[in-house]
């Protein structure tokens, strides 16, 4: 076995391969196009409106229990909201501009928490966080206990623990642990895929090689 020989057909095949541009679209373009849609995707889905275009918001409260008769505003809200009576003045208010957007606290918001939101287009996420914000200062006005507080009004954080591993995952390591397997799958098919083809090419040239060298070596000129 001549090693030099080895080595020659393993780079004429391996520069071969490498330069066809199916190769260079399979391990450059198709990973570059869906690097591109994913960040377009989130780009989209985060491209959140101005808060400008929905504020001041207007209030109505109709609840049967007069959940916001307090009439508190938090101080730390990015959202400047207006009190009103009731829904005329807030039908009026979005007629002649002097609010964007209203809220009305349905009859039996204690009872469905249901809250109805009135806007011209899609509001943002920031809006409804200031509504909750909103509601939360008022559900819990007049409790006394912070550390309470503090737990409504902060977000949970949870540990995640796989039973079958016994792993715990803290709230930063859920990201990877939901798309480290899809992520890891979609390179594996990309990688069969991408072999596989390299394959049959290769058997089909192999092939057609072996066919021309039959027949040169066995077919003969007419009159010889």
């Amino acid at each position: 076995m001549n090693i030099s020989k080895i080595l020659l057909i393993a780079r004429r095949e391996f520069f071969h391969n490498v330069r066809r541009p199916s190769f260079l679209f399979a391990v450059f373009g198709t990973p570059l196009i869906v690097a591109i849609s994913l960040i377009l995707s989130i780009g989209l889905s985060s491209d959140e409106k101005n808060l400008s275009e929905f504020t001041p918001v207007g209030i109505v409260d109709a609840s049967d229990a007069h959940v916001l008769a307090t009439r508190l505003n938090p101080q730390d809200s990015p959202v400047p909201f207006v009190y009103l009576d009731d829904r005329a003045a807030a039908d009026q208010g979005m007629e002649d501009g002097s609010i964007k957007s209203f809220i009305e606290v349905t009859p039996q918001y204690m009872q469905t928490g249901r809250i109805n939101l009135y806007t011209r287009s899609n509001a943002p996420e920031p809006l409804y966080d200031a509504i909750n914000s909103l509601m939360l200062e008022h559900l819990t006005a007049g409790v006394n206990n912070q550390a309470a507080l503090n737990l409504v009004r902060e977000e949970p954080e949870f540990d995640v623990t796989v039973l079958e591993g016994n792993r715990t995952f803290g709230p930063d390591s859920i990201f990877f642990v939901a798309f480290l397997p899809i992520i890891f799958g979609f390179f594996l098919v990309m990688s069969s895929v991408t072999t596989s083809s390299f394959l049959m090419s290769g058997l089909v040239e192999e092939k057609t090689n072996r066919i021309m060298e039959i027949l040169v070596t066995s077919v003969r000129p007419m009159g010889c």
